[in-house]
């Protein structure tokens, strides 16, 4: 297996080699024009056909659609559904998972046009959609996302070219006065946006994501199914229930590149009460033997990843004995019915591209495909030290320990007693986890201590944001017998 650390010089994010490296002011943005709109639904023709700058790949298109590989959910969806549909589901949401703002973009019907503008539709429960065109002309939009995704990883760590990306500013300024902090924003990006760190974006003078936790979904039908598969399988009993839950079972993967790397491997499986999955154990058969696990809660990868704009199908992850690629992950049956959480720190594991069809290829949605309720990855390649720091505090949360504090809310949500409290909860209880700020910590704790956006500015969260936390003295890191 290949066990290099450094990436190769001038690496261009456009393509990401299965590799980590090690660790080494924005101007004012235009005022954007904001309107409110009645309640419907976007017309057909303002759903953008094509990605940005994206490259249509012979075959790949054809490919993908006899794999099925739709963004989950898309398919479920009844033609007719309005926005107070929508809305709907976004107050049922919102109540188990905290006050959320859906942002979506649109393309205007002169998208040809160099003067063509985005429409930018925000949707929150209780309130009429609001619409916003954003000060910023898609033909710029597509020079900076191809610009910016052909920056060098080195090239991340120069705060001069932080310039490229603020260009992109007025995407995101109206939010200031269309959302409050601490609302969960849920970005459904178009084209190759998707390959852009929108949280890192500026809002007044500061990054978006340390005023608001930011969720990433392909649509807002996409995160509804990750909601729904999760709610059913993570149902929680009824109080004349006397039979517990079933206990934590986990997966963690790993073949990391540095000691450090290894060190938070360890740090996490431990904290899970598990063993973690290297050298022989280190196989992509028993990654996806664990994949379709029913009773599986958590699954994470450490290690190399590969990613392709020109080859998306051939993304992978690499394991000890083969690569396992987004064609072996559609070959999965499909598990909607399992809601398990995938943590994936391999360089890349996050980037994506889009099809003819605007459907979003990569990783992540394969994970969804298998039944994962919501994934982290990354957009490019990192330092493995910053993939240990993520893991450390991210799962701070879960597990009570560490550096990420265990912070819990006091609510009783659909059932499920929480205990509020600073620095753990009970072993024992019952408890959510709030995925949505697990990371915005992890991210803003990074930040802190590596203020270069190389560092924070790759992880991203995917898909619904709060998940049980079974009985934290009963834990089984066995997801299945293999």
């Amino acid at each position: 297996m290949d066990k290099r650390v450094n990436c190769a010089p001038h690496q261009p994010l456009e393509d990401i080699e299965d590799r980590h490296v090690d660790a080494g002011d924005a101007e004012d943005s235009p005022e954007l024009k904001t309107v409110e709109a009645e309640p419907k639904q976007a017309p057909d023709d303002q759903k953008i056909p094509n990605d940005i700058n994206a490259q249509s790949v012979p075959g790949q298109d054809s490919e993908l659609a006899a794999r099925d590989t739709n963004k989950p959910g898309d398919n479920d969806e009844a033609p007719d559904t309005t926005i107070e549909d929508m809305q709907a589901k976004l107050q049922q949401l919102s109540d188990i998972g905290g006050s959320a703002v859906f942002v979506d973009r649109y393309n205007g019907t002169s998208r040809l046009q160099p003067f063509a503008k985005p429409l930018i539709e925000t949707i929150s429960p209780g309130e009429k959609p609001k619409c916003y065109i954003a000060d910023i002309t898609w033909e710029t939009i597509d020079e900076v996302v191809k610009e910016f995704i052909h920056l060098d990883t080195s090239d991340l760590k120069k705060r001069k070219n932080y310039k490229i990306l603020y260009k992109l500013n007025p995407l995101i300024e109206p939010l200031q006065k269309l959302s409050q902090p601490g609302q969960v924003l849920v970005f459904s990006p178009c084209g190759n946006l998707h390959r852009i760190p929108l949280h890192a974006l500026k809002i007044d003078g500061e990054a978006l994501i340390h005023r608001n936790p930011i969720v990433y979904t392909s649509s807002l039908s996409a995160l509804i199914t990750a909601f729904e598969t999760r709610q059913r399988t993570q149902t929680a009993p009824t109080p004349t229930t006397s039979q517990p839950p079933p206990p934590l079972r986990t997966a963690i993967y790993g073949a990391p590149p540095t000691p450090t790397g290894i060190a938070a491997l360890h740090a996490t499986a431990l904290n899970f009460a598990t063993q973690p999955r290297t050298t022989t154990a280190f196989t992509a058969s028993r990654f996806t033997a664990n994949l379709q696990s029913p009773g599986l809660h958590l699954v994470q990868y450490h290690g190399h990843a590969h990613f392709s704009a020109t080859a998306p199908m051939d993304q992978s992850l690499a394991f000890a004995d083969r690569h396992l690629t987004l064609r072996d992950m559609f070959d999965i049956p499909p598990g909607r019915g399992r809601g398990f959480h995938a943590t994936l720190l391999g360089c890349g594991s996050g980037a994506s591209t889009t099809a003819r069809t605007d459907d979003v290829i990569g990783l992540v949605p394969g994970f969804f495909h298998a039944g994962a309720a919501s994934a982290v990855g990354s957009l490019w390649p990192f330092a493995d030290g910053d993939a240990a720091l993520y893991s450390e505090y991210f799962y701070g949360d879960a597990h009570g320990v560490g550096k990420g504090g265990g912070e819990v809310l006091e609510k009783d949500v659909e059932g499920m007693r929480i205990k509020e409290g600073e620095g753990g909860r009970e072993a024992g209880m019952e408890g959510v986890w709030n995925l949505a700020k697990a990371n915005q910590r992890a991210v803003l704790k990074i930040r802190e201590l590596k203020p270069e956006l190389y560092h924070w500015g790759a992880f991203v969260l995917s898909g619904w944001w709060m998940m049980r936390v079974p009985h934290l003295g009963r834990r089984d890191g066995d997801g299945v017998a293999a």
